[in-house]
């Protein structure tokens, strides 16, 4: 009886351990399918093998060094300004499905915000990417008295 209870407290922790390792997915309010993660090369590869379900790739980077950093906010808008989707990413890679059109992607880190207009071809993919200054250097409590 002990080793079957073992061996059920095993599989639920590697559910679970999945679990928290897997970028979230999902479909916003208005049918936008997107996938959101890339938090560890794992979870990049997962992402990757997903990738021909989507239009549009956003990364988010650290200026500089190029590292990953992930966004306090993602959205976008159609070029009227009304909102197509938004979301707090779970990393710093975003997979979005809009469909043909003009769009324009929005992003904040650290406070700091940035825009992009992209066009969504009929067929293929698109990526937009943002770079950020360091933490330290975006953070408003930063000083540059010595």
């Amino acid at each position: 009886m002990r080793n079957v209870a073992l061996a059920a407290l095993f599989v639920v922790l590697a559910a679970l351990g999945g679990a928290a390792w897997s970028a979230v997915s999902g479909i916003a309010a208005n049918g936008v399918v997107f996938l959101s993660g890339g938090v560890g090369a794992d979870e990049r590869e997962e992402m990757a093998s997903r990738g021909g379900e989507f239009d549009l790739v956003v990364w988010a980077a650290e200026r500089g060094s190029c590292g990953f950093v992930v966004p306090e906010r993602l959205w976008v808008t159609d070029p009227r300004g009304v909102l197509v989707f938004e979301l707090a990413p779970e990393g710093p890679i975003t997979y979005l499905h809009l469909g043909p059109g003009r769009y324009v992607v929005r992003a904040t880190f650290n406070g700091v915000a940035e825009s992009q207009a992209v066009v969504i071809p009929a067929v293929g993919r698109r990526n937009v990417y943002f770079y950020w200054p360091g933490a330290e250097a975006a953070s408003p409590s930063r000083s540059n008295a010595r």
